[in-house]
């Protein structure tokens, strides 16, 4: 699901080379998720949004880093 997500939306020139396999991950809303690392972006999927055109998310990364720098929430 996130490879065909890759192609469809860009793939190298946007996203970059991937960087990791596909891994289970607590995302920032504390749920778990399928995720993969690319050179450019983090792709999460969502099944909840199966039904919906948007169930691969770009991850919020900047939330992330900036919350690890300055304490966040």
């Amino acid at each position: 699901m996130i490879a065909d997500q890759w192609i469809a939306k860009g793939g190298l020139p946007v996203y970059g080379y991937p960087i990791s396999e596909v891994l289970s991950e607590r995302g920032y809303d504390g749920n778990t998720y399928q995720v993969q690392y690319f050179e450019r972006y983090r792709l999460e999927y969502h099944p909840d949004l199966a039904s919906t055109p948007y169930v691969v998310l770009l991850g919020q990364l900047g939330r992330q880093i900036y919350d690890a720098q300055y304490g966040g929430r």
